[in-house]
């Protein structure tokens, strides 16, 4: 990076005292600019366009190759802080972690990896890891399936109110699948959710 810009917040962030980091998932092109960005891990507020808009003006030394400028993919990391206040590193690492892992699972790339990272963050009893490990054991999805696992990661992701965890059992419990059919506790957990 040899030209950077700094963000701004938004007043709707700065209203709600929201404090991280927008990734994003670009290509660096043979000039140094950013020529294609992916929104990686979020933060809402309107920090993750301002994050896209600052991003757009940095500058990097190019990659090369045999001496050559060629584009790159690479991740950056556009950091909103107040300053003087309190900050949560480990709290906001395990978000960006997590936002990550599922955005790039979704789309199809580096699966075992982020897989690998949502299994260490639910083994760090992070609960939306754990309702996301525990729908991909339940459902077979990425991961062979474990329903008796996975049951028991969505209900600790539950215990927290983790909303996907809810909705999951809460619907699991109103159908009758996999769980005892139980109408009113179903009821409630989709309620919940």
């Amino acid at each position: 990076l040899i030209h950077k810009v700094e963000p701004v917040y938004t007043r709707a962030a700065r209203e709600a005292a929201v404090q991280g980091t927008v990734v994003l998932d670009v290509v660096i092109g043979v000039e140094g600019k950013i020529t294609a960005a992916r929104l990686l891990s979020p933060m809402g507020f309107g920090l993750d366009e301002e994050a896209e808009r600052v991003a757009a003006q940095w500058r990097f030394q190019p990659a090369k190759k045999n001496g050559r400028p060629v584009p790159v993919a690479a991740t950056v990391e556009v950091n909103f802080r107040f300053r003087g206040a309190f900050f949560d590193r480990i709290a906001e690492r395990r978000r960006r972690e997590y936002n990550t892992a599922v955005t790039q699972i979704t789309a199809g790339q580096r699966v075992p990896e982020s897989l690998a990272k949502l299994r260490a963050l639910a083994d760090q009893k992070y609960p939306p890891a754990q309702a996301a490990l525990g729908g991909f054991l339940v459902n077979g999805r990425h991961l062979p399936r474990d329903i008796a696992r996975g049951l028991d990661l969505l209900r600790m992701a539950a215990d927290r109110n983790v909303v996907s965890a809810l909705y999951a059992l809460g619907s699991l419990e109103l159908k009758g699948e996999l769980l005892p059919k139980d109408v009113d506790g179903g009821l409630s957990k989709l309620r919940d959710a």
